[in-house]
């Protein structure tokens, strides 16, 4: 399997083979710990509000509570999965490394030191409310990106077409049926993309027809896989995988300068779709 960084369609299916269930992390609050958690998160919504530029209603009305605690929630709930399933737990280590990464890196100290003052100036409440839940994602969505199991079905389905296309190369219209087999595809998304091997400047890629990208600014391993792969009109890409889906890259063209090719890609599963399909049969706080 090619991967190019570590970084809904099919998600009946895919849970139904799983037989995956876990009770929801909103569940095993404390009634005070959620809370908590929706006061602080009240006060984070309406740092951010009150940033928001033009004429606006109350707050209230634009963030009702209900979008509050769907927000504490939502948070739990991740926290959950990333144990349940991926059987990871977010350390105190992590947190605070988060800590200091937002302080070092914020881009709106101003923001973010109002954010503090409404959460009291208490170094746990913001690892707790603010950081945490960013830690939590991340590692959630790089394992869940990564997951064979869980994009088994959508790979299966990228594997198929491109043993189809290979299996129609042959033939003095092999690849205008090729072609014809990506545009009937009713899965993937298609497309078509063109890239330079010379050096152009940006005026000449403008006026180019095709408008044509350099093909070193695509990430190194990519290049490798399609100089490689990608010799002649009809050649076929191994299925690459991207964080948010699997490509496949037919070749339309090959010359000394460019390289033309139609591509298909498949989304993976979606996240926030899998997660919120485990809450419907959880019963919230």
């Amino acid at each position: 399997m090619m991967r190019i960084a570590r970084f809904e369609t099919r998600l009946l299916v895919c849970l139904g083979l799983m037989g995956l269930s876990w009770r929801l992390g909103c569940c095993s609050l404390h009634a005070d710990d959620f809370n908590d958690l929706l006061a602080d998160r009240t006060a984070i919504e309406r740092v951010y509000y009150n940033h928001r530029t033009g004429t606006k209603p109350p707050f209230e009305e634009v963030v009702p509570v209900e979008q509050l605690r769907r927000l504490v929630e939502r948070d739990a709930d991740r926290e959950a999965a990333l144990k349940t399933y991926f059987h990871i737990e977010v350390t105190t280590v992590q947190v605070n490394s988060e800590v200091s990464r937002i302080n070092q890196s914020t881009r709106a100290p101003e923001v973010l030191g109002e954010i503090k003052a409404a959460l009291g100036s208490d170094t746990n409440r913001f690892a707790r409310s603010f950081a945490r839940p960013i830690v939590v994602e991340r590692e959630l969505r790089e394992r869940f990106e990564n997951d064979d199991k869980l994009h088994a079905q959508v790979r299966k389905e990228a594997d198929a077409l491109r043993t189809k296309l290979l299996a129609m190369r042959s033939g003095a219209q092999g690849l205008s049926t090729q072609l014809k087999r990506l545009e009937e595809s009713s899965v993937g998304s298609v497309g078509e993309h063109t890239w330079e091997f010379v050096q152009t400047t940006a005026a000449q890629n403008e006026t180019s027809p095709t408008k044509a990208t350099r093909f070193s600014e695509l990430p190194l391993q990519l290049q490798k896989v399609l100089k490689t792969q990608l010799r002649s009109a009809g050649d076929v890409s191994a299925v690459i995988e991207t964080p948010s889906g699997f490509l496949i890259y037919l070749a339309k063209e090959r010359t000394d300068a460019t390289l033309t090719v139609a591509s298909v890609s498949f989304p993976k599963l979606d996240c926030d779709a899998w997660l919120a399909q485990q809450s419907l049969s959880s019963t919230k706080p």
